[in-house]
């Protein structure tokens, strides 16, 4: 099973901020807002990723010369 992304919208007309689980097939940048029903726009919104510990970043690919 492939799980779908959760994107983030905004409503430029009441300001709210909603999820959404949109498929990769769709790539869609609009939404409908359930608040108010106007248009939303796809938002860039935190990851969750991050670098931790040892592994390839510490072990030489970093731009910091040990």
């Amino acid at each position: 099973m492939v799980k779908s992304p959760i994107y983030e919208y905004i409503c430029k007309k009441c300001n709210k901020i909603h999820e959404q689980w949109t498929s990769m097939n769709e790539c869609n940048e609009l939404s409908v807002c359930p608040n108010c029903g106007e248009t939303c726009h796809r938002i860039i919104s935190q990851s969750t990723f991050a670098l931790k510990g040892g592994g390839w970043y510490a072990s030489g690919y970093s731009k910091e010369k040990k």
